[in-house]
C-alpha cells in the first residue's frame, strides 16, 4: 500500500512538473515599430502613456521608451489608444524647428545631461521580448513601459526655451 501510495505521490509531481511551461518573451518583439499609446489624460496636465524601448539591459530599455514617449509627443503627436481621454496634437508642427534646434534636442535627450527625466516618469515595465540584431551581433531586450509624460511643463519649457511660440 506504501509503495502504491509513493508511485501516485511521484506520478502527480511529474505530471506538474511537466505541465508548467516556461513562458518566454517574444523573440520577434523587437523586429516591429511600436507607437506611443495613450492611456489616459490627467488633471494634472499630464498624460499616462504605454510605449516601448529596446536596449542592453532593464534600464537603457526603459530610457529608450521614455525618449520615444517624449518624441512622439514632441513631434508626432499621440493618435493611438484612449481617443476620448487624449487625442494630443504634437507641440511642434513643424519638422525644420527640430532640424534648425538639432544641438537643443541633442541635448535635451542626452544620456549625459538626462533634461528628458524632468518630463518622464516611469509607473510600471514589463520585458516583452528579445531581438537579435544581426549588425551588431548582440541581444537586445524590449521592455513595454507605462511612463507619466508632464505635458504641460514640457510645453511651458519648450515656450522658455524659445523653440514654440507662446499662444
Amino acid at each position: 500500500m506504501r509503495n502504491i501510495f509513493s508511485l501516485l505521490i511521484t506520478l502527480v509531481f511529474a505530471i506538474l512538473f511537466c505541465s508548467c511551461k516556461n513562458v518566454s518573451p517574444n523573440p520577434n518583439a523587437g523586429y516591429y515599430k511600436y507607437d506611443v499609446i495613450c492611456i489616459n489624460s490627467e488633471m494634472d496636465g499630464s498624460i499616462t502613456v504605454k510605449s516601448y524601448g529596446m536596449g542592453k539591459n532593464r534600464k537603457d530599455a526603459v530610457d529608450q521608451a521614455m525618449k520615444n514617449a517624449l518624441d512622439a509627443v514632441m513631434f508626432k503627436g499621440i493618435r493611438a489608444g484612449n481617443e476620448s481621454e487624449c487625442n494630443l496634437a504634437p507641440l511642434i508642427y513643424s519638422e525644420q524647428v527640430k532640424k534648425k534646434n538639432a544641438k537643443y534636442f541633442a541635448t535635451f535627450f542626452s544620456d549625459k545631461t538626462k533634461i528628458y527625466k524632468s518630463y518622464v516618469s516611469a509607473k510600471k515595465d514589463v520585458r516583452f521580448g528579445r531581438a537579435k540584431n544581426a549588425m551588431l551581433a548582440d541581444s537586445q531586450i524590449v521592455y513595454e513601459v507605462i511612463l507619466r509624460v508632464y505635458v504641460d511643463n514640457l510645453r511651458d519649457k519648450l515656450i522658455i526655451d524659445n523653440i514654440i511660440p507662446n499662444r
